[in-house]
């Protein structure tokens, strides 16, 4: 019997993503980005290696999140945001993709409306190139974690607010640790006279840094729209 549900994206390498045959699907409060597929684009930041968390965890303005103090959510998404310190290539491809979702967005709306300003998905901070991605910890898309000891051993793996929590403050809320991701391009968020594309974990390995690494505070953690 065939199955009415959609098959799942594969999952590509950034630099295999043709650019060229992105489409946009447009949907209420934004749009989508599709490959050639009409599939939603699913990336292997790190195919090889892995890139700090140069904050670590983190929740939009500081304030707790509701499910955080024990409030019922539902099936609604919420979560909290790591930053990716990204380099060499892996830059040059997110900044294509970037500008390709851009062109699409912009070309989608109405000739006469005015244009909204394209908030770039890799940002400079102090001569460094970062990537803010959101972290789904409830609801219905969180986001598959495995933590691997720094000292060696098997990886602890799990998901949701009831895993990550206890593992938080001895590792630092995960500043600096070694990561590895795979993301999802959810959509394009249109918002207060600016717009981007918004990245989603699907899959994040990581490996604590030493616990005495100096804190850094998040320049971008009040920035609701990214």
């Amino acid at each position: 019997m065939a199955s009415n549900k959609r098959a799942r994206s594969s999952i590509a390498q950034v630099a295999d993503v043709k650019v060229e045959e992105l489409q946009l699907k447009s949907i209420t409060g934004g749009a989508l980005i599709l490959d050639a597929a009409r599939q939603i684009l699913r990336l292997n930041l790190t195919p090889t290696g892995s890139v700090p968390n140069r904050f670590g965890f983190q929740t939009y303005g500081g304030e707790p999140r509701p499910f955080m103090r024990g409030e019922a959510v539902g099936r609604r998404n919420d979560g909290m945001s790591i930053t990716l310190q990204i380099a060499g290539d892996l830059v040059d491809q997110l900044e294509a993709l970037d500008r390709r979702c851009c062109e699409l967005y912009m070309a989608s709306l109405p000739e006469n409306d005015k244009k909204p300003q394209w908030k770039p998905l890799v940002k400079d901070y102090e001569g460094d190139k970062l990537v803010k991605v959101a972290v789904n910890l409830v609801g219905e898309d969180c986001a598959s974690l495995a933590v691997q000891p720094r000292e060696g051993g098997d990886a602890t793996s799990g998901s949701g607010w009831a895993f990550l929590q206890p593992l938080l403050k001895p590792a630092n809320y995960f500043r600096h640790a070694d990561t590895k991701a795979v993301v999802k391009l959810t959509r394009v968020w249109n918002y207060n006279g600016y717009a981007g594309v918004k990245l989603l974990a699907q899959q994040l390995r990581m490996r604590p840094a030493e616990v005495d690494e100096a804190e850094e505070e998040d320049p971008f953690a009040d920035a609701e729209d990214w």
